[in-house]
């Protein structure tokens, strides 16, 4: 008698559907022998058609990141296109949904690599413990199913491989993208720049012009010097007090510029100080997954889980 002892998780769909197949098995041949256990000829039954239900479970998931990772590169594909704008917050979500593409691709890898050793573990212990006497088409009959496993995770393991060098590639496109459009944005803020310089110079020049002909226009109306007491110009009796209050004046104007320009300076080192004065911040790491929770199933009487 064998008995089968299989790991699972509550309502796994690949359960469910072996025990759907065994007992629709059993009512169709219950009138022919009553001592008959159908799809259960070999010892190495319950593996084949656990390994083949969940390979087929598996292309659902499949599917389903097909569907995310086209979507996300017709997105760039319209980016390049000129279809949509080149807006640095959509070209920057999209970089966050390719590297979610990057994770789930990552964790489909390590899935089909549990997979091909699991279905291989079968095959090899199918070869030693299988008896040599029985029906040999039997037993050939299982090792074509487990071989038909094995090579079609391997199948699927390289188109998983393949997407995410596509997934590569067009990361880096979406980083061209992003590098082009800041170069657009630095050449249109130094055209700006020129513009404001050429405004500037333009005030400067206006100020030299007019600044001795203002300065000298002050000094006169000002009293100092006065031509009506006598002939020729004379100095007035309080001149000394234009000088005593303009000279201090202008000097703490200028210590005031001084002391302003040497508070900033001090504020833009402290801004550029090297990061490896301050402590480190330590961030838990976590990722980000459009199927929600992970997926665990068996496979040939083996359990694993994996991110579907």
């Amino acid at each position: 008698m064998t008995t089968y002892i299989i790991s699972h998780k509550y309502g796994d769909s690949s359960i469910g559907a072996l025990r759907d197949l065994l007992n629709t098995a059993v009512r169709a041949t219950s009138g022919i022998d009553r001592g008959y256990a159908p799809l259960l000829d070999d010892p190495f039954d319950i593996h084949v058609i656990l390994s083949t239900l969940s390979f087929e479970a598996s292309k659902h998931h499949v599917k389903r990141f097909q569907r995310f990772m086209w979507a996300q590169i017709n997105k760039v594909d319209d980016h390049l296109a000129g279809l949509e704008t080149s807006d640095r917050a959509k070209l920057g979500e999209l970089t966050k949904q390719l590297q979610v593409i990057s994770q789930n691709a990552d964790s489909h890898l390590a899935s089909a690599d549990v997979c091909i050793i699991t279905a291989k573990g079968i095959r090899d212990a199918h070869a030693r413990l299988s008896p040599r006497s029985g029906n040999p088409f039997t037993h050939q009959q299982v090792r074509d199913s487990i071989d038909y496993v094995v090579k079609s995770m391997k199948k699927q393991k390289l188109w998983f491989l393949n997407y995410k060098n596509r997934k590569d590639s067009t990361m880096s496109l979406v980083y061209n993208l992003v590098t082009q459009q800041d170069a657009a944005n630095n050449i249109e803020l130094a055209a700006d720049m020129k513009q404001d310089s050429t405004s500037m110079s333009a005030i400067a020049t206006l100020t030299m012009a007019f600044l001795p002909g203002t300065f000298t226009a002050s000094v006169l109306g000002a009293g100092v010097l006065t031509s009506d007491i006598g002939p020729g110009i004379h100095a007035s009796s309080v001149w000394w007090i234009w000088l005593v209050v303009s000279v201090p004046l202008t000097l703490f104007v200028m210590i005031c510029w001084w002391w302003y320009k040497q508070k900033k300076n001090q504020v833009g080192v402290a801004q550029t100080a090297p990061s490896e004065s301050r402590p480190p911040v330590r961030r838990a790491n976590s990722s980000t997954s459009f199927f929600g929770k992970s997926r665990s199933f068996s496979l040939g009487g083996f359990s694993f889980s994996g991110r579907p």
